[in-house]
């Protein structure tokens, strides 16, 4: 299992940071909207097909795959997700449905909070298949933002994971204008950190979050 970071329901952030993030993303957003409605080269249209589809629902997508919000009617999918313990191994307990029913409650109410970063599920274009979810959120404790993943055991070992953070840095760099992106993971997790390698990303620091060590990874966009 290939996993980034850790899942935190709000985690522990500055009123004022998040209202800094809030308005700064849905600033860049509309700012890179508008700026590529009046661009029309290739790279242009692919970039406007992505910011386009914020408002369709659909938050990114790469060749194989899309990511978009969750609803409530992904409750059976999300909990497949959180309740496996072998999936859930590097992030938290696995979640009951009833556990995982409040979780995806307060993930959703969190999009109208903070607009352009969430946690959202992730789709396999082929057969519009859930195959695991993927986020872009504040580092607690931080003026940082992380992505992450996690998948589903049948989809392990086929390519989603690199595919999915690929398309995740371009979306922070592009579409939401950040600077950097973090990536955490475990120690022990060894193939989430070379998914990270493998997509330009360096060791920074270790860290620590509810007492526990964490390496964090660090890919700052050039200038």
């Amino acid at each position: 299992m290939s996993r980034l970071y850790q899942y935190h329901p709000f985690g522990v952030y500055h009123p004022a940071l998040l209202e800094v993030i809030k308005i700064d993303i849905f600033s860049r957003l509309k700012s890179r909207r508008d700026d590529i409605n009046k661009d029309q080269n290739p790279e242009g249209v692919i970039l406007k097909r992505t910011v386009n589809a914020v408002t369709n629902h659909i938050i990114f997508e790469t060749e194989r795959l899309f990511i978009r919000p969750y609803t409530m009617d992904d409750l059976d999918n999300f909990f497949g997700l959180n309740g496996d313990e072998e999936v859930m191994r590097y992030i938290r307990p696995a979640k009951t449905m009833e556990e995982c029913r409040e979780f995806l409650q307060t993930i959703i109410a969190a999009y109208t909070e903070r607009p352009g970063i969430g946690r959202w599920g992730m789709f396999a274009k082929d057969q519009n298949e859930f195959i695991g979810s993927f986020a872009v959120i504040p580092v607690e404790k931080s003026d940082k933002v992380q992505l992450g993943y996690a998948l589903l055991k049948e989809n392990w070992g086929k390519g989603y994971a690199s595919e999915s953070v690929k398309g995740g840095i371009q979306y922070a760099f592009d579409t939401l204008g950040l600077k950097e992106i973090a990536g955490i993971t475990f120690p022990e997790n060894i193939p989430s950190q070379n998914v990270l390698l493998k997509n330009g990303f360096v060791f920074d620091s270790m860290i620590t979050e509810d007492g526990k060590p964490l390496h964090l990874y660090m890919l700052r966009r050039l200038a």
